[in-house]
């Protein structure tokens, strides 16, 4: 029997806007567009709430549909996962993005996700998703101080 090694990759950013203010741009999980930019080319939502799933085409023609496991507005967190095979070298891939206040006018923003690696090394797909979490997270915050 193959032993399966469960990957993950976390990312995070201090930002110096309110928790409400971040939480208000990425809490939209039909629309990843808004905070992801030009690498998002095009996403279609089905079904609304928990278990909605969006497909997402990227620059580059990759696609993943990716499911609404859990969402909390309070706690400003939400979390998702890759139905289905995907263009990417993984599966069983479970994501969450949450943000935590340090402040009045400051938050932490932090995508984080565990996968098996499939066709790929671990360190490879973590290094991937690392990039991914990276790019995301900065232009994120460009978005944020451009206003």
């Amino acid at each position: 029997m193959t032993t399966q090694t469960l990957g993950s990759a976390q990312h995070s950013i201090d930002l110096d806007f309110s928790s409400d203010v971040v939480w208000a741009l990425i809490n939209d999980f039909g629309d990843p567009g808004r905070w992801a930019g030009p690498v998002v080319e095009k996403v279609e939502l089905h079904g609304q709430g928990i278990g909605s799933e969006r497909h997402i085409w990227v620059s580059g023609g990759q696609k993943s549909i990716e499911r609404l496991e859990a969402y909390d507005d309070a706690k400003m967190m939400l979390q998702y996962s890759i139905v289905g095979k995907s263009d990417f070298p993984m599966t069983n891939y479970i994501a969450t993005m949450s943000v935590t206040p340090i402040s009045k006018e400051q938050c932490s923003l932090e995508m984080r996700c565990t996968f098996i690696p499939e066709g790929d090394s671990e360190s490879n797909v973590k290094k991937l998703v690392t990039g991914i979490y990276t790019d995301a997270l900065n232009g994120i915050k460009t978005i944020l101080e451009q206003g």
